[in-house]
């Protein structure tokens, strides 16, 4: 039998490389056992292919049914249970003579099932519920991201695909959009998030399909308003939330639940805004739907990863207050960008001479019940409008990486723009005139 001997290298930046002359069979399983715990990517995917061809070109093995059944599953049998059938269906068929191989054939089966199990599993299914948009070959490839939209009046139903899309296809993130539905299915944005007066017994709940499968996300992106949630699927954010998985909190996700949420850490309430993401909606600071905002990045912060390539931030929503007057960002708060609020909603007015400049985008890092720690991000500018700005859309991708911890994959050259066209209605609750109407969640594929 020929050596398979080969090595993995580092880049010295955690990155896993591979010398294509070869590679151990122990070194193999242990490849193998890392992406079963959960570390999928894009060099050990083709780590793995390159192996398995080394070890199913072993002479000794009639036929060539280890390299058929190997290469095989890698590309058609994404369905683990027809995997493990159909290995097992040809192992009886093939002649294998050398105990030693027939013995290495079984332990790697086992691995490779494993493996693929662990891999679907962790991917999100298609459903007409929800949006899924699997991810090109790209720096995020393995890393799935969760959008929540659900809020009334910025038009999240429109730029969470967008921005989903873009994420996957020019990225590689696998990318899931969940909706707030109403009872027809239907994204619906126009649900109320208080009862009528006397009508409190009539008022419906609101719903989000498919939050359960919070536990599959790497990353969540929250776009919420005043939701008034099922015991259960409070739970199921709750449960993200306190994993010290990475946060991304957009607008009016800073009030983004009608009631606290069923979250305590040492006896006290856990509030998302205030606490999680580090600043609760207190009021409009610029004048609503009557001034701009101008993005401006702080000088001092030039140098953060998520500032790489961002220039030109500008949307027509105003700034929002999240501290009260003469106060500051809750300490560990970071920020990042300042809002200058404009006179008017075009681009390039007038600065707004009695409106100071407020932080409308900043990090800190959240600790969990278990005392994990999780990466947050926070803009307050984000409305559907706003995202037609790229620096707007740059500061959110490279966001994105950084709450992976992706940063040293930022990359001012990397591409912002849309997939397709991209027309996002109005902000506003006059939804008539804006044209806003319940429909399917595929109407916004």
């Amino acid at each position: 039998m020929k050596s398979t001997r080969g090595c993995l290298r580092s880049d010295g930046r955690g990155s896993r490389s591979y010398d294509r002359n070869g590679l151990g069979f122990g070194r193999l399983i242990k490849v193998l056992s890392i992406n079963r715990i959960g570390f999928p990517g894009f060099e050990t995917d083709e780590l793995l292919d390159h192996s398995l061809n080394q070890v199913a070109s072993h002479e000794s093995v009639s036929g060539g049914i280890i390299r058929g059944v190997f290469l095989g599953a890698r590309v058609v049998d994404r369905k683990t249970g027809l995997l493990a059938d159909r290995i097992n269906s040809l192992q009886s068929r093939g002649n294998i003579r050398d105990p030693s191989v027939m013995k290495k054939f079984a332990i790697l089966s086992f691995f490779l099932v494993s493996w693929m199990t662990h891999a679907h599993a962790q991917t999100i299914p298609e459903s007409p519920h929800w949006l899924t948009y699997r991810g090109k070959p790209g720096p995020g490839q393995g890393k799935q991201v969760v959008m929540i939209s659900a809020e009334q009046e910025y038009r999240s139903e429109q730029s969470m695909p967008m921005l989903a899309k873009l994420l996957a296809e020019r990225h590689g993130f696998d990318c899931t959009v969940l909706f707030g539905t109403n009872e027809q299915g239907q994204v619906d944005p126009t649900l109320p998030v208080y009862p009528k007066k006397g009508e409190e017994d009539k008022f419906k709940q609101h719903n989000i399909p498919g939050l359960e499968h919070l536990e599959k996300a790497d990353l969540v992106i929250f776009f919420t308003r005043l939701l008034t949630l099922s015991s259960e699927q409070q739970e199921q954010i709750v449960s993200y939330i306190d994993s010290g998985k990475p946060i991304i909190g957009l607008r009016t996700a800073n009030h983004g639940f009608r009631s606290p949420l069923p979250y305590k850490i040492a006896g006290r309430q856990v509030r998302f805004g205030e606490d999680v993401l580090g600043g609760t909606f207190r009021g409009h600071h610029g004048n609503w739907h009557q001034d701009s905002t101008r993005g401006d990045p702080l000088e001092s912060m030039q140098g953060h990863p998520i500032l790489i390539g961002v220039q030109d931030i500008w949307g027509p929503s105003d700034v929002y207050r999240t501290f009260k007057e003469g106060g500051q960002l809750p300490t560990g708060c970071t920020a990042l960008v300042y809002g200058q609020p404009l006179i008017g909603r075009e681009r390039g007015g007038k600065s707004n001479p009695d409106k100071e400049p407020l932080p409308i985008v900043w990090i800190k890092d959240w600790k969990t019940s278990g005392g994990k720690t999780a990466r947050v991000f926070h803009s307050t500018m984000a409305s559907g409008k706003d995202f037609e700005s790229a620096g707007l859309r740059r500061l959110v991708v490279n966001a994105a990486y950084w709450c992976l911890q992706l940063e040293d994959k930022i990359s001012a050259d990397s591409s912002v723009e849309y997939i397709g066209d991209y027309q996002p209605l109005a902000s506003g609750f006059d939804y008539e005139k804006l044209g806003v109407i319940p429909q399917k969640p595929q109407q916004y594929k």
